[in-house]
């Protein structure tokens, strides 16, 4: 649905995923922090906009608290949200954040999941570094 742009059932898809792992799993697991996170994407993409800044502010947040800033799920919310303040205009909000980011640089390949790695490419990116270099 994502890929095709069908953002309505899509959001209807993860409103019940949502609905299911804050069940299953509590409000603070990393799976339901994702998909709220996910969620909010969709409703940006609906022109939700209160909507979606709630929730993705509510998932950044609660990462940070219950998951630490360097676990995956912190670092992707982390990096969508600070992404977010730089459409809006507000560059030192994202900077703020991209900082907490900069760990990143300095670590390990071998440490690092996936959605890290790329986040840490598009921070050497946005740096002007190599990313070959920084890794």
């Amino acid at each position: 649905m994502l890929e095709e742009g069908h953002w309505a059932p899509a959001s209807l898809v993860y409103r019940e995923a949502l609905d299911l792992r804050i069940r299953h799993l509590g409000a603070n697991h990393e799976s339901s922090l994702a998909t709220k996170g996910d969620l909010a994407a969709v409703l940006f993409q609906l022109g939700d906009t209160t909507e979606a800044a709630q929730l993705e502010r509510e998932a950044f947040e609660d990462a940070l608290i219950h998951l630490g800033k360097t676990h995956p799920v912190s670092c992707v919310l982390a990096w969508n949200r600070a992404q977010r303040y730089e459409d809006w205009g507000d560059s030192d909000s994202a900077k703020a954040i991209a900082k907490d980011l900069l760990w990143l640089l300095a670590e390990d390949d071998a440490r690092l999941a996936e959605d890290q790695k790329t986040i840490r490419a598009l921070l050497a990116e946005r740096l002007g570094w190599d990313a070959a270099g920084v890794c």
